[in-house]
């Protein structure tokens, strides 16, 4: 499965200091393409590769001066995994990627050494257990939730 999509917001907000008042205001703008594979799929279980490349511009402003260090401009690409399993009273459901910032459609490395790289690496794993217990009458839904990042 291949797949598109686009979004755009804008904010203003007229701030309140003591002796006057600030407008901040900004915009962001992200595109993204991506592709979805399934590789193993039977009565209870699904298993996919995707890859999404996302290109992020971020522009922040405190009157009329542009906020660098909260404005950046990203392209990320991103590789994962996953995993969903039916089990007899729930679902089990995990993801692996890696996301690496690159260099391309404007972004890269600043100059300063007071702007983030925007070329980093990040690690992702999500888990889900989710189990319908029944206790006397009563049916319950219990929620396991596992998310790190590095």
């Amino acid at each position: 499965t291949f797949s598109g999509f686009a979004s755009f917001s804008s904010y203003e907000n007229h701030q309140q200091l003591p002796h006057n008042v600030v407008k901040l205001h900004g915009q962001t703008q992200q595109y993204g393409l991506r592709s979805d594979y399934v590789f193993y799929r039977d009565h209870d279980q699904i298993d996919s590769l995707s890859g999404q490349l996302t290109y992020k511009r971020i522009d922040n402003y405190f009157e009329s001066v542009r906020l660098e260090v909260s404005s950046p401009t990203l392209t990320l690409a991103e590789l994962s995994a996953s995993h969903l399993q039916i089990l007899p009273n729930g679902v089990f459901s995990a993801n692996l990627s890696v996301e690496q910032g690159m260099p391309w459609l404007g972004a890269g490395r600043h100059p300063s050494s007071v702007h983030l790289d925007s070329q980093f690496t990040k690690g992702k794993l999500f888990a889900n257990l989710s189990q319908r217990l029944r206790l006397g009458d009563a049916t319950y839904q219990l929620n396991n939730l596992f998310y790190g990042q590095y």
